[in-house]
């Protein structure tokens, strides 16, 4: 197609027809973004988020990859709204903001938002810029977080935009007192720098180096007789630094009363976290590649622990959240979820002795120490104890 060569209306039409079509391939691609995220299917092929698999696979810029996946997860609680995408009524910048906001909203109140008061919010914005959009989010909610920016000066200097609380604020001030003796009136920089080279000194595996204590046999937390019992249900673990699993061991199979310890000892995680240098360990067996992310790292057993597998430097490696989950999921179904466990047995459940339910009852372990007990199994008791830093330690006692 030669556009020179093409009057104005003819250049127009053809225009207009492109935009359309982008807007038709967008809600598009907004829609498979909300499938691909309820399956979470990058994680089988070595990514632990949506973004980054869009910026890594498909070569999308980071803001263009985070405006497509947060207009993905602002429509999935009103999947109504996605024709309004090729219509041109929303697009991907405003519904992008407008989940950010929401989900910052939510971390400051620290309870969800409705799907009918977001479907209100998004009603509101249709037909809006970007700029009416902030406008119209700044006045629902005022007590948003300000925006940090970041900005390279040159090859070797960034420009920071920070909002501190006065809280905040008084330990910068109280920081630089202390330094005053080596670098009187610091600047913001210099505090920050001091500041975080003790903190990466303190928690930083790759510049702390931890030698085991002596060798002490430790058993699992909460062992005792009864675990020596044969159970004939179904019984709870727990992996090395957070993930709930579920496993059905035989009728009629012991549980040992003395293992090694579930949890690593910190001199064996820091080993196994300098071997990696602090990062995801996950190859896919799909694709090649490996996750390599640096957050919420976790120490997840090869062999569960839940099946008898020992806490041992072969037998643990690090991987993701993300891929620390995919492999409980592998192992033990889909009945796997993020921080809830989904007890879901044919026979009836009671919590604290309430009334028998025959569906399956979602337990939300955040804040709740609970004790289940299953009806027609000989008597297991569970206990959930909150402990630090893993979220939870799932015990058993099997009585006859």
């Amino acid at each position: 197609m030669n556009l020179q060569s093409m009057n104005n209306e003819s250049l127009m039409i053809s225009f207009t027809s492109l935009v359309q079509l982008e807007r038709k391939t967008t809600r598009a691609v907004v829609e498979h973004l909300i499938e691909i995220e309820k399956r979470r299917a990058y994680v089988e092929l070595g990514y632990p988020n949506a973004i980054d698999w869009l910026v890594r696979h498909h070569k999308m810029s980071e803001s263009s990859a985070w405006r497509r996946v947060n207009a993905a997860r602002a429509i999935e609680s009103t999947p109504q709204s996605v024709q309004k995408i090729e219509s041109g009524v929303l697009n991907i910048s405003t519904l992008a903001k407008t989940h950010s906001v929401l989900r910052n909203e939510e971390k400051r109140r620290g309870e969800k938002i409705s799907a009918q008061d977001k479907a209100k919010l998004i009603l509101e914005i249709e037909s809006k810029t970007l700029r009416e959009t902030e406008i119209t989010l700044a006045q629902k909610f005022p007590d948003q977080p300000k925006r940090e920016v970041v900005s390279a000066i040159d090859g070797d200097s960034f420009r920071a935009h920070v909002t501190l609380t006065q809280a905040q604020l008084l330990k910068v001030r109280r920081v630089r007192e202390i330094l005053s003796h080596r670098t009187p009136n610091a600047s913001l920089a210099e505090i920050l720098d001091a500041a975080l080279d003790e903190f990466l000194k303190r928690k930083d595996p790759l510049l702390k180096t931890m030698k085991a204590r002596g060798s002490t046999p430790a058993i699992a937390r909460g062992a005792s007789d009864a675990v020596t019992r044969q159970v004939g249900g179904a019984w709870l673990g727990e992996t090395a630094l957070g993930e709930t699993l579920l496993s059905e061991p035989a009728v009629g199979s012991a549980v040992p009363a003395c293992r090694d310890r579930r949890r690593p000892k910190l001199s064996l995680a820091n080993s196994l976290l300098r071997i990696t240098n602090a990062q995801c360990a996950f190859v896919s067996e799909l694709t090649g590649i490996k996750c390599a992310s640096k957050v919420r790292l976790q120490l997840d057993h090869i062999q569960p622990w839940a099946r008898g597998g020992p806490t041992t430097a072969k037998n643990l490696r690090v991987y993701c959240q993300s891929h620390n989950l995919l492999e409980a999921r592998k192992a033990f179904g889909q009945r796997i979820r993020d921080r809830t466990l989904v007890l879901n047995q044919a026979s009836n459940v009671s919590l604290r002795d309430t009334e028998p339910v025959s569906k399956p009852t979602a337990v939300d372990l955040r804040n709740t120490r609970l004790l289940v007990r299953q009806q027609n199994w000989p008597k297991p008791l569970f206990f959930f104890r909150k402990m630090a830093p893993t979220p939870f330690e799932v015990t058993l006692f099997g009585r006859q």
